[in-house]
């Protein structure tokens, strides 16, 4: 039986402006250098479209600060496929192996950083199972936070999602559909409101040209952002501004 993807909702229309992001990737100097370029304030509503975690080098530090700017009530942050091992694996769902055969597959990884820092190793199977005692231990508030990123966010101007939507009510959408679904910027059904997504790098929509920039399907309502950050040497971290307008693309 599929999981019901969790759906949260915010108010955005009493911020200056609403900047979104997604598919950071452990980059926390682009994540910095995002919020100096588009001038970011308290003023502003910062929304984050999922995978924080893994790929980049610093996946750790980056939840940390994403962490310390949404105490200010203005940061919202969206469940992504990448984001969801520790989650996954506290629940019993990824089980010991299946994490020991996963970092066996990383150069780098959210728990490798914990494991670092806690002067652990992960070699071998034994390691792995006195890591996770040590990472509960240790790191409560990060696990929390990770724990309590909805699926969904709907808000008066948007509908955003890591990856896709099918047809129907929010509140009966599949949580895999949610944060794994596949050149959703091509799919065929029409949304009322915008959904903005990360997820599919958006080269791959502009093949066989080179372009990072944000894919916008004006009759389906699909906004894609992932500007493939991480994955490859033109790979960039896109974001949006929405300010009442049409929305402004940077990268």
């Amino acid at each position: 039986m599929s999981q019901t993807a969790t759906v949260a909702h915010a108010s955005l229309d009493r911020f200056r402006r609403t900047i979104v992001t997604s598919d950071l990737h452990g980059d926390l100097a682009g994540f910095r250098a995002l919020l100096q370029k588009s001038g970011f304030s308290s003023k502003d509503a910062l929304v984050i479209v999922g995978d924080l975690l893994e790929k980049g080098p610093q996946s750790l530090g980056l939840l940390r600060a994403v962490m310390e700017l949404a105490q200010g009530g203005n940061v919202f942050v969206l469940a992504g496929n990448n984001d969801l091992l520790l989650s996954e694996w506290g629940r019993g769902e990824a089980s010991d192996e299946d994490v020991w055969r996963y970092l066996r597959t990383r150069d780098t990884s959210v728990l490798m950083d914990m494991a670092q820092a806690l002067e652990r190793r992960w070699d071998t199977l034994e390691d792995i199972q006195a890591l996770k005692a040590a990472v509960w231990a240790a790191f409560q508030p990060e696990l929390r936070f990770l724990d309590a990123l909805p699926h969904i966010l709907d808000t008066e101007q948007c509908t955003f999602v890591h990856a896709g939507l099918g047809p129907g009510p929010l509140t009966e959408q599949d949580y895999e559909f949610c944060l794994t679904a596949k050149a959703f910027g091509r799919q065929t059904h029409r949304f009322e409101k915008p959904v903005i997504v990360g997820h599919w790098p958006c080269s791959n929509y502009y093949q066989p040209i080179v372009s990072v920039a944000p894919y916008w399907d004006r009759d389906t309502n699909v906004l894609s952002i992932d500007g493939g950050n991480q994955l490859n040497r033109w790979g960039r971290i896109n974001y949006l501004v929405l300010d009442g307008a049409e929305p402004e693309c940077h990268g």
